[in-house]
């Protein structure tokens, strides 16, 4: 073989090598790349969800949104029960995912939300003004009154007169929270949100799940698992109330009762431990 055979079949062993190595670091940037972004697992919610902690501290979440809305129907004589709708769950949320990375879960927390439906007549501007003050004494602040709100001149149809009640009046909201907490508009923080609605609007509600028109469908995401589920659906009460009634109003109590903790960190429940006991536990659409 002579000189230049020698030097050409080196070279081609040489590319041949380098061609090599470039595709084993290829094809372990992409597995590499692959198991960094491959989806991790939730944590197990179910299991947090049912233990002591989180057990004792649904019991007093429960027992805390039967308090409040009782306090709420004895300052309401003229208001008629319509039902009370119960959701409990405890989810974990994906997050910093970010491309090259694998992503991640929140800690677990719970939460539980308790509606009750009211329906009433009569002067609305009184009404609401009751209402207003029932709220205050309770102890939840919040940026307006719905009394404040019904006068907005922004409002598309003005409030009607005690003794009317035109289709197409709509629907006021508020949201409240107490010290320390204060009004996000995140569905999980401890908040108490009161909307009221004249036919033929539905008023808002914070069910935990969400609303379709026909009934409340449970959220179907990864990490998300429901302790309780007795919901009731917002537009079928406030339509069949319209029956009989010009407005329906809606009392969303939301009580974050536990976070889990950081390993190593023991968990502690978020909400107090002293309630007047209630028959909500169950949801059993009698509480209020």
């Amino acid at each position: 073989m002579s000189r230049g055979e020698r030097v050409a079949r080196g070279c081609a062993f040489t590319a041949f090598g380098v061609v090599g190595l470039v595709l084993a670091v290829l094809l372990y940037g992409m597995w590499e790349f692959r198991e960094q972004t491959k989806p991790v697992a939730p944590p197990d919610v179910a299991a947090f969800a049912h233990s002591p902690a989180a057990r004792t501290a649904d019991a007093a979440a429960a027992r805390s949104a039967s308090a409040d809305l009782g306090a709420l129907a004895s300052a309401l004589p003229w208001a008629e029960p319509l039902g009370t709708s119960v959701s409990d769950l405890c989810r974990s949320r994906p997050s910093g995912s970010v491309v090259g990375s694998r992503g991640n879960w929140s800690l677990v927390e719970c939460v539980r939300f308790t509606v009750a439906y009211v329906a009433f007549d009569g002067d609305v501007r009184a009404r609401l003004r009751v209402i207003d003050s029932a709220v205050a004494a309770q102890g939840w602040e919040g940026g307006s009154t719905l009394t404040e709100s019904a006068a907005d001149p922004n409002r598309t149809t003005p409030l009607p007169s005690p003794s009317t009640a035109p289709p197409g009046w709509g629907r006021i909201s508020v949201v409240d929270a107490r010290p320390p907490y204060q009004p996000t508009g995140n569905d999980a923080d401890p908040h108490l949100r009161v909307s009221v609605a004249g036919a033929p609007d539905d008023p808002e509600a914070d069910t935990g799940g969400f609303q379709d028109g026909v009934g409340s469908q449970r959220y179907k995401d990864r990490g998300t698992f429901y302790v309780t589920w007795q919901p009731l659906s917002t537009h079928a009460v406030a339509q069949a109330a319209f029956a009989a009634h010009h407005y329906v109003a809606a009392f969303s109590v939301v009580t974050r009762y536990i976070v889990q903790s950081p390993p190593g960190t023991p968990t502690t429940p978020t909400t107090p431990t002293t309630y007047d006991p209630g028959p909500c536990l169950s949801g059993s659409h009698k509480c209020f």
